[in-house]
């Protein structure tokens, strides 16, 4: 009785690590990198003391993919100039090789969690936004000769008067925890959580109407916060994954009309937000003036795209581009992409670019960069392989394919492999979407 109480407790304890770890996964990096552990340590104790816990070992591909996608960077070491570089980046990306091993050994043990699991994240990014959102109205007011003033603008003297400026609501200001890149990646798949347990029944109250109720209030305040992120990528990846899912949708069921409204709603909304919105300043004005930015291209004049057009990513990735051309096949290895970037930016006297040492900002250009064309090609199949399983396309299993469509879009726009706050989020759902299969009966 004693040993079958043991084995409950471990169940449980795992259960909790779990769960703790996707709850701080929207916040603090620091205290993530002890769940992991904490959560492997569990997961270990539990295949031993609970050997059908472990699910049959079966070689599958995508967990060949899992494991070749970190093994390609750690051989990009060998051949780096910056060994400490090159061995801080694959320690960074240690989660991609210890997290998905256990995600699919226990894979059915995590089947009856499933729907826990998500609830659990979907929770922690509502206290974050909720949390952000208290932070920006505590900054926003302010006394002024006894009376209260409301004033959202964040005090100081900017240069740019072409955007609008810093806003305790908007972009980097209102993100208390993250990058407001990576917060935003996070919400955008709550959004899609929320709507999996409306496709799939999923209930916290008797009542239907309840329910419906709470999951529509969930979406709209995670939208909100995802419009006060700014973040271009998330924008992207909202509407477009919404209007694939909403013609999916619409297709399957049938329902021709409210499926038109909801896919003209979508592109109603994004045009408004491309012409009003500050972050698309710079894209509609380079628009409006196209043939000197294409001339600018074409000359390779990144000065004048960075100083007259107020756009610093295509610079960037023509950079990018250079670099992959004169080391096509195997890249520069792990540790050098920086080093590399900061050579091409001090040649083209791009000062800013030089001095806040930025990367790529796109994860496809600085996975070519780092490994070349073969790593790139293993990169680009673990990336689209959830895409190419037919199981994946029914209502129990379509998170992954959501998922994967995130990382499409958002990895055209951030380096997300390169952070913590990236590799732990991507290494831990797409592990645990991909293996963790449910049926109808677990799903409901």
């Amino acid at each position: 009785m004693s040993l079958e109480k043991t084995r409950i407790g471990v169940s449980e304890i795992h259960v909790f690590f779990t769960m703790f770890l996707a709850s701080i996964i929207p916040f603090n990096k620091v205290f993530i990198t002890y769940s992991i552990t904490l959560w492997i340590i569990s997961a270990i104790v539990l295949m031993i003391v609970r050997k059908d816990s472990a699910s049959s070992f079966k070689l599958d591909f995508g967990f060949v993919l899992s494991m070749l996608i970190y093994l390609i960077f750690v051989v990009g070491v060998f051949y780096s100039q910056n060994k400490p570089s090159a061995l801080f980046d694959i320690q960074v990306k240690l989660s991609m090789l210890v997290i998905p091993p256990v995600m699919y050994l226990l894979r059915d043990f995590y089947k009856r969690y499933f729907n826990y699991i998500l609830v659990v994240f979907v929770i922690a990014n509502i206290i974050a936004g909720l949390i952000c959102l208290a932070f920006a109205f505590y900054h926003s007011f302010h006394y002024n000769n006894g009376s209260l003033i409301f004033n959202s603008n964040v005090p100081g003297i900017y240069p740019d008067l072409n955007t609008k400026p810093p806003n305790y609501f908007f972009y980097t200001n209102f993100s208390v925890f993250k990058h407001p890149a990576y917060f935003s990646m996070y919400l955008v798949l709550c959004v899609f959580i929320v709507f999996y347990f409306l496709r799939n029944s999923f209930s916290f109250f008797n009542s239907r109407v309840k329910n419906i109720i709470t999951y529509y209030s969930v979406i709209i305040f995670l939208v909100i916060i995802i419009f006060f992120l700014e973040s271009k990528a998330a924008y992207v990846s909202l509407l477009l994954l919404t209007l694939i899912f909403s013609i999916g949708y619409v297709v399957k069921e049938k329902k021709w009309i409210w499926g038109i409204a909801i896919i003209s709603a979508i592109i109603v909304i994004s045009v408004i937000g491309f012409k009003q919105n500050s972050r698309f300043y710079y894209i509609s004005s380079a628009l409006k003036n196209k043939d000197g930015f294409m001339t600018a291209i074409q000359n390779k004049d990144y000065k004048v795209l960075i100083d007259s057009y107020g756009i610093d990513r295509i610079p960037i990735w023509m950079i990018a581009g250079e670099i992959i051309n004169e080391n096509l096949w195997i890249g520069v290895g792990s540790g050098d992409v920086s080093d590399r970037l900061m050579e091409k930016y001090k040649f083209y006297k791009l000062q800013t670019l030089e001095n806040n040492r930025y990367n790529t900002h796109n994860q496809y250009l600085e996975t070519f960069v780092a490994l070349g064309l073969i790593g790139f090609l293993i990169f680009m199949a673990w990336l689209f392989y959830p895409l190419f399983c037919k199981k994946n396309f029914t209502k129990e299993r379509f998170l992954i394919l959501i998922f994967s469509g995130i990382l499409i879009l958002n990895f055209m726009f951030e380096a997300a492999l390169n952070t913590i706050s990236g590799i732990i989020y991507v290494a831990f759902f797409y592990s645990f979407l991909l293996f963790v299969s449910v049926d109808r009966s677990v799903s409901k």
